[in-house]
């Protein structure tokens, strides 16, 4: 059985206009290859531009970085994943 997605209390105060979006989906081996080519691409995409201008410039990275800033969460210490694109 899954278990729901639960979201602490108050999260969405911290951090306005927070969009969470889920469900399941193997990224590592789509079964559709629609699926495929999409992430494919839009992981190189994203993989390039953090490459050219770097992590912390990229702006959707930054919008994440500005949204933990306003939570409170100390970013040199708890970064967040979308960072390790590179």
């Amino acid at each position: 059985m899954v278990e729901p997605l639960r979201i602490a209390e108050g999260v969405a105060d911290k951090i306005p206009g927070l969009a969470i979006i889920a469900g399941f989906l193997d990224v590592a081996a789509p079964q559709t290859q629609p699926i495929s080519r999409y992430l494919a691409s839009s992981w190189q995409k994203l993989s390039t531009a953090v490459r050219d201008n770097g992590v912390k410039k990229h702006p959707h990275i930054e919008q994440w970085r500005a949204a933990l800033r306003r939570a409170g969460v100390p970013l040199k210490k708890c970064p967040p994943s979308i960072q390790k694109v590179d």
